[in-house]
């Protein structure tokens, strides 16, 4: 997840919303994604992060529509920063 996010500069709402579909591996390989404005972006992958989504997303198994990126539960990532806890009087 690091890689791809170091290698294509995608803000964190752009990696977590990513599905198996949006990735094209091979010649030219590529993903999708919705990016800020609602803009369609493809943006190209180079051999290293293409090596290494082909091995992750084999292990995975996923769907089509299933998240690049799931939970343990298999659901999508939320996109969420976690507030500090407040410290103690």
């Amino acid at each position: 997840m690091m890689l791809l996010a170091m290698q294509t500069g995608l803000r964190v709402s752009e990696l977590t919303g990513l599905n198996c579909a949006d990735v094209t591996l091979g010649t030219g390989a590529n993903f999708r994604c919705e990016g800020k404005g609602r803009k369609q972006r493809a943006l190209p992958l180079t051999s290293p992060v293409e090596r290494l989504l082909r091995s992750w997303l084999a292990e995975r198994a996923g769907q089509p529509q299933d998240p690049v990126f799931p939970t343990r539960t298999g659901s999508q990532t939320v996109n969420r920063i976690p507030t500090p806890e407040a410290p103690p009087d």
